[in-house]
């Protein structure tokens, strides 16, 4: 059987799978999400911005801004902790298709970091993607999976999504 099909689209129903986000290790944010994806709280966090040039683009970062600028700090911390959650959910649902994701990028990451790289990318996708009233409504309102799915797909119109360094502060500073 061939590990890298079905690892470049976990977790979603056999009748509608999907991509995973595509590994780029050059890009690679890695936050270890695995203690908080478990319950288990603060995670640490692993290796850093493992960034192109090092220095942002100033439009790009206004563009990934632009996703959260109407929101307070407070609502911010909401988004990361619900998207969090929806992460969290999918990852416990679907334990077998992480495990063949990880296995598909061992030659290039260990399994500890294939799985963070995988939590991060489907939370950054979240973050993105999810809009307020969803946030608003976490709990009391059941998302339909057709809508969670295409929270945590990358969007094939932005390829290179990720946080900006506000956002990525704000993730590391609830992390620590």
């Amino acid at each position: 059987r061939d590990l890298c099909a079905p690892a470049l689209a976990p977790m979603a129903p056999s009748a509608t799978r999907r991509r995973m986000p595509p590994v780029d290790p050059s890009l690679l944010l890695v936050v270890v999400l695995a203690s908080a994806l478990s319950g288990g709280g603060a995670a640490a966090v692993g290796v850093a911005d493992v960034a192109r040039s090092g220095a942002p683009d100033p439009q790009q970062e206004a563009a990934l801004d632009a996703a959260d600028a109407h929101l307070t700090v407070a609502a911010r911390r909401t988004r990361f902790k619900v998207c969090m959650e929806l992460v969290k959910r999918q990852a416990k649902e679907h334990p077998s298709e992480v495990e063949l994701y990880a296995e598909a990028l061992s030659d290039r990451l260990s399994k500890h970091d294939s799985k963070n790289y995988l939590f991060h990318s489907l939370l950054v996708n979240c973050y993105h993607g999810i809009e307020q009233r969803e946030v608003d409504a976490y709990g009391s309102d059941m998302m339909s999976s057709e809508r969670l799915w295409s929270l945590l797909d990358r969007p094939q119109d932005k390829p290179d999504l990720r946080l900006s360094r506000r956002q990525q502060a704000l993730l590391d500073e609830m992390l620590w």
